[in-house]
């Protein structure tokens, strides 16, 4: 039996993210996970060949997002952890927060989609 080796838990989530890497440079991405030390993110080669192309390591990005409940938009620096091809186009990005994300803020993107796919069951 595998024992969990995660210090924080991680929430399933699903909302749209943008990656700004310069100023002129923003690519959108769908979050699919979220902990206090990371972001996972979808989407597609473009933002991930950009990522890449910066110098000097580590490769960052500030992402953008905003959440029912919340009343501004959030914005956070991040470097790019890992990265996995899913197919030609796709790609399964881990962001790292350069600061932890507050329990909080977890929380709140994990109780914004539970309460979606409740409210999507109810009808």
């Amino acid at each position: 039996m595998r024992s969990e080796r995660r210090a924080q838990p991680r929430y399933e989530v699903e909302f749209p993210v943008q990656m700004r890497i310069h100023e002129a440079d923003v690519h959108d991405g769908l979050a699919l996970n979220v902990s206090r030390n990371a972001l996972e993110v979808d989407c597609d080669t473009v933002a991930v060949k950009s990522l890449q192309a910066q110098t000097p390591y580590p490769h960052s990005c500030e992402v953008e997002f905003s959440l029912p409940g919340l009343d501004e938009e959030v914005r956070l620096p991040c470097q790019l952890v890992r990265f996995r091809r899913l197919s030609q186009h796709r790609y399964r990005i881990v962001l790292g927060f350069r600061d932890a994300l507050p329990v909080s803020l977890a929380e709140l993107s994990f109780s914004t989609r539970n309460q979606s796919a409740n409210d999507q069951s109810a009808q």
